[in-house]
């Protein structure tokens, strides 16, 4: 698929967080994260598992839920447990970075 530069770039550093993230969890574990962003209206989802040592990721701007803010979806999977699935409402930080990204000076 072919994404707008800052899509992409969002979509390789929510890659590469997960990627870190996971190889700090149990082996048997699989994770996945939404980042919903507000304006303009864009998910970012990544998915992965520490065996075999896999992520993937998807950027939608299309039929995107609207929160009103940013928010931070999380789901993990341990193998033979329920998920747990949290949300957070993301920092400004994370709001001001992406502006950065769309508007750069």
């Amino acid at each position: 698929m072919k994404y707008s530069n800052t899509n992409d770039l969002l979509l390789k550093e929510a890659l590469a967080a997960l990627t870190l993230h996971l190889a700090s969890r149990p082996q048997d574990e699989t994770c996945g994260w939404t980042l919903n962003f507000h304006n303009p209206l864009v998910n970012v989802f990544v998915t992965g598992g520490s065996r075999p040592g896999r992520v993937a990721g998807r950027v939608f701007t299309e039929d995107v839920r609207d929160f009103g803010k940013n928010i931070f979806i999380a789901q993990t999977a341990p193998r033979e447990r329920r998920p747990a699935r949290a949300w957070w409402t993301l920092p400004e930080m994370m709001s001001s970075r992406r502006s950065r990204l769309l508007h750069p000076k």
